[in-house]
């Protein structure tokens, strides 16, 4: 969910990383936003939330850049599973949990009245959070659910009542975890490849295409 803290877990997350000699990089769904004409609810205020609002290519082709330079890319962003074609970049998913209470007290900015006049405005952020961005949050979790078990990828979910030290601290855990266990793959098939003469060039290339690992929280 927005205002979830997956923001400041990804950045701290990525720090970690880069500490512990671990190569990574952050590339964050904020910065790739777009308008869109689909921005009413159907009470006639507007909204800033929904997938329509991220420009999905280019968001796509930042981390597709960030895995060229970088061997582990964390993508960060509330409604990073509806995009298909990063969903396939993606090799593990950290879901962030939230209340409806925390992202309530948490949410700062929205379409404010006072700006857009009382039919399209919110009066209040809290009526905001509560009508709007909760209700888009709990559509999406009901639109992936089935991706956070799927066997394609690895995936876990950090509570909501988590402080942020012991957030980070089983964050990190995981994501040493998954790399682990990636590297013994790529090994692995590496060994494999270069057993068979005549298809190793080929095969290793492949398994040097696909040794960036995509982390997600989301």
């Amino acid at each position: 969910s927005s205002c979830s803290g997956k923001t400041t877990l990804a950045k701290a997350l990525v720090r970690s990383l880069l500490h512990g000699g671990i190569e990574a990089e952050l590339v964050e769904q904020d910065r790739h936003r777009r308008r869109s004409s689909d921005n009413k609810m159907p009470n006639g205020r507007k909204t800033w939330e929904g997938p329509q609002f991220t420009d999905w290519p280019r968001l796509e082709a930042a981390v597709a850049t960030a895995r060229r330079r970088c061997p582990v890319v964390v993508v960060e962003g509330y409604l990073l599973l509806d995009g298909h074609e990063l969903r396939s970049q993606l090799s593990a998913i950290l879901w962030v949990s939230s209340t409806k209470a925390q992202v309530v007290a948490r949410r700062r900015e929205y379409p404010a009245a006072e700006k857009l006049g009382p039919m399209v405005g919110w009066p209040s952020v809290q009526q905001y959070a509560e009508q709007c961005v909760w209700p888009v949050h709990e559509a999406y979790s009901q639109r992936v659910q089935h991706l956070l078990g799927s066997s394609l990828v690895s995936t876990a979910t950090l509570p909501a009542d988590e402080v942020a030290a012991a957030r980070l601290q089983r964050a990190h855990g995981l994501v040493k975890t998954w790399l682990d266990v990636a590297t013994t793959r790529t090994t692995a098939s590496t060994a494999a490849a270069a057993a068979a003469s005549a298809s190793s060039s080929a095969a290793t290339a492949a398994c040097s295409s696909s040794s960036s690992s995509s982390l997600s929280p989301l």
